[in-house]
């Protein structure tokens, strides 16, 4: 049996490519982080403090698929409204 070798993007950004669109990606892991940056984010916005949430970290840790995620999510939620 012949199987096909499983290239790793080295960037996040790089899923958007051809060779890429069939790879799924499962966050489910992020649940606890997403809820905790929710709460973050609903308090700076109410205090009036800032509109923006700002994350770091070092390099490949996932800010940038946690971003195309959160855009991702977004958009979707955005044409269901």
């Amino acid at each position: 049996m012949d199987y096909n070798r499983i290239i790793y993007p080295e960037r996040a950004e790089y899923l958007n490519e051809e060779m890429f669109q069939s790879y799924k990606v499962f966050l489910d892991h992020w649940n606890d982080l997403a809820t905790k940056l929710k709460s973050n984010f609903e308090e700076t916005v109410l205090r009036r403090v800032s509109k923006s949430l700002i994350i770091f970290g070092e390099q490949s840790c996932g800010k940038t698929l946690l971003a195309n995620k959160l855009t991702q999510d977004f958009k979707e939620t955005e044409e269901s409204v």
